[in-house]
């Protein structure tokens, strides 16, 4: 299955040069379909880059303070007061979080 996920640039880039190999958000019912091995196009907005990728693992977590205490930091991109800034505590509860390791 082809996954389509907006990104913004800088990630995006992080993500083409294997800086990035994780790529976390809140983990939404339509996240809750992406399984191992499946492909993900992130692009972003404006369509002015894309990259598309191979799902080698998913990491679920409660929040993203407990994901961040899991995952190894240098392969997330961000940092975790980034997260808590763009997510409430709430949405956390209510959703759960998701790091999608990626392969090219």
């Amino acid at each position: 299955m082809i996954h389509r996920i907006y990104i913004s640039a800088a990630p995006l880039e992080q993500i083409r040069s294997g800086a990035k190999t994780i790529e976390i958000r809140l983990l939404y019912p339509k996240r809750q379909k992406i399984k191992v091995g499946d492909e993900i196009i992130f692009r972003t907005r404006g369509n002015l880059g894309k990259i598309k990728i191979k799902v080698k693992a998913l990491h679920v977590f409660a929040s993203f303070k407990e994901l961040f205490e899991k995952l190894d930091k240098t392969k997330l991109g961000c940092k975790l007061e980034d997260m808590d800034k763009y997510y409430s505590p709430e949405k956390q509860r209510k959703y759960g979080v998701i790091g999608i390791e990626v392969a090219k």
